[in-house]
């Protein structure tokens, strides 16, 4: 017999497939350098103010990729309650009991492994309860779930440019980096230094280098998107596999 978690494998060998594919088009947009360093006077300083500019939009092909792989991953999830209801001989028919426990907290969290995973040996039952996908539990779970329920409420563009690091060479008396340097998503630009000569006049290195990041959860808000997409596979094979060993274990017939 096959193995009752192949869709769920199989899920997630698509999700890494998307997350491939991200990668390559994220390279292609950040090969270009999208960017350009302008340098405005501020007369209620006296500073020259140096930024850098997004000269281009991001690729819509990016938010479509990562919420394809995130979908896949929330799913590969999903269908382990079908694969384990399968394995016991359970029949599942309302809708909200073939999905993944989660909760807004860890009494939710229960209430809903007692809900979503009754007729399930107490073995798997306590084992879902390891697994905390709640708000100060296993918060990259939670944040994949956060993801992948925003985005299927309509398409809204849930990956932003952020910058990795800014290195500027020669900061002299009259050059200073700011205090809070963050990506102006409003204006797609970032604040990189001021001084009190122009830019013709001042000695630097500038390298820029920026990345794309991955909004939806507050708990990953700032990572690059493709670590976010990473930790959601590890963590997503992590549980599959937890699952399917104890599955595996309580009924070894089912396997050979």
């Amino acid at each position: 017999m096959a193995n009752p978690f192949e869709s769920s494998w199989l899920k997630i060998e698509r999700a890494e497939h998307h997350i491939r594919d991200f990668q390559r088009h994220l390279r292609r947009f950040l090969k270009k350098r999208p960017y350009e360093v302008s340098c405005d006077f501020d007369p209620q300083t006296g500073y020259y103010v140096h930024r850098a500019k997004l000269t281009e939009g991001i690729p819509s092909a990016l938010p479509l990729i990562s919420a394809d792989a995130v979908h896949n991953l929330k799913a590969a999830l999903d269908h382990t309650m079908d694969s384990i209801a399968g394995v016991f001989g359970l029949k599942r028919f309302p809708e909200i009991t073939r999905l993944f426990p989660s909760g807004g907290d860890e009494v939710q969290y229960g209430s809903s492994i007692k809900g979503r995973c009754a007729g399930f040996p107490v073995e798997i039952q306590t084992l879902f309860g390891r697994f905390k996908i709640y708000p100060g539990g296993n918060d990259i779970l939670r944040a994949l779930n956060a993801v992948c329920n925003r985005d299927k409420h309509g398409f809204t563009q849930r990956v932003a440019i952020d910058y990795r690091s800014v290195t500027v060479s020669s900061l002299g008396p009259d050059i200073f980096r700011p205090a809070d340097g963050r990506w102006d998503r409003s204006k797609n630009h970032i604040e990189l230094f001021r001084s009190r000569v122009p830019m013709s006049e001042t000695d630097y290195d500038l390298r820029l280098s920026l990345c794309v990041t991955l909004d939806g959860a507050e708990v990953l808000d700032g990572n690059e998107t493709l670590t976010a997409l990473n930790l959601f596979v590890r963590e997503t094979k992590d549980i599959i596999l937890a699952l399917e060993i104890e599955t595996k274990r309580i009924a070894p017939q089912v396997f050979t």
